[in-house]
């Protein structure tokens, strides 16, 4: 056990979406973790739905829609505030593998000079294309390493990303500090 993790998950009328992304987060390996679910505002019925279905998936709602990035930067405040050591990103239109947080904490607890750690993505209706393994930076651009691509595992166990898509991944506390 290396230490807090923060999931945050943005949602934006996106209920078709939580019960499968929620579930699967609730059967991760690595045990110290919190999820913290943020509203923008939805009207889908969205905050009833996790309140009665996962009550241990802490709820911010915001009164209306405030895009994805201030409300991740709402709940990354907050986790840090309350002594998380790391924090978790992922879409609400995600299923993450039962073993997703332990992988990252275990391949980032070693390495205190790595700040961010990206997720092998895979897209949802077809589980064999990459959508994204990490930003890399070729020909003066940051673009999706293996977006479209079959995956071969070509990219497991790699470090040498600048950067994570910002749908699944993890940041070390004194990167976002």
């Amino acid at each position: 056990d290396y230490g807090q993790v923060a999931v945050i998950v943005v949602n934006w009328n996106g209920k078709r979406f939580l019960d499968d992304c929620l579930t699967a987060l609730g059967k991760q390996t690595y045990p110290n973790f919190e999820v913290t679910l943020v509203d923008n505002g939805s009207t889908d019925g969205s905050m009833d739905f996790v309140r009665d279905r996962f009550p241990w998936v802490r709820l911010i709602g915001l009164p209306e829609n405030k895009g994805f990035s201030a409300a991740n930067n709402r709940a990354i405040r907050q986790a840090l505030s309350e002594g998380a050591q790391y924090v978790a990103l992922l879409n609400n239109d995600t299923k993450a593998d039962e073993r997703w947080l332990e992988h990252m904490v275990r391949i980032m607890e070693p390495e205190k000079s790595v700040g961010i750690c990206a997720s092998k993505m895979l897209r949802m209706d077809a589980p064999h294309i990459l959508d994204s393994a990490g930003h890399a930076f070729k020909w003066g651009r940051i673009f999706e390493r293996g977006h479209g691509e079959k995956d071969a595992r070509q990219y497991d166990d790699r470090l040498d990303i600048v950067g994570a898509c910002a749908g699944a991944c993890l940041y070390r506390k004194e990167m976002l500090q």
